[in-house]
């Protein structure tokens, strides 16, 4: 019996070269997998904030019936607050005259997160966009808001 157990052992699969490229590749795949989680979840996050600010600039367009520094600083501290650089960010459009009660106002910022990954660094273009209703009633008819500014592209 103990010259069959011998034999068994003899013949057993050695750790060797195949087990240590293995291992490797287990070590790159599990750092690939984390640091493009990590990754993910930036993108995520400044999606989530690019979609507050646009909504917050929104609701000072509905409120003042056009884009003005008021808004700006909505929008700076909004993404300030949220950890962002708010010069990396850019204005596509914005409603630059003074709407009147009840036609539409529209929003639009646009922004990218780098994204690193082994060492790799790619850009996602980021781009949220908003339309509501403007509540702004000017004092007399036919009257502008004279604060209604045109946003400069980078805030």
């Amino acid at each position: 019996m103990r010259r069959w157990i011998g034999w068994f052992r003899s013949r057993r699969a050695q750790r060797g070269f195949g087990t240590n490229v293995a291992n490797v590749g287990s070590v790159i795949f599990w750092a690939v997998l984390f640091t493009g989680s990590l990754g993910i979840i930036q993108v995520v996050r400044f999606d989530a904030i690019l979609n507050a600010a646009v909504h917050t600039a929104l609701a000072s367009e509905a409120q003042n019936g056009c884009w003005t520094s008021a808004t700006t600083q909505a929008v700076v501290s909004t993404m300030t607050g949220a950890g962002l650089n708010p010069s990396s960010v850019h204005v596509a459009g914005a409603t630059t005259a003074t709407t009147p009660y009840g036609h539409p106002v529209e929003v639009s910022l646009n922004t990218y997160a780098n994204v690193g990954m082994l060492g790799l660094t790619f850009t996602v273009p980021l781009r949220a966009s908003a339309t509501g209703t403007s509540f702004y009633v000017p004092a007399a008819v036919g009257a502008v808001n004279p604060a209604c500014s045109a946003p400069e592209g980078v805030l």
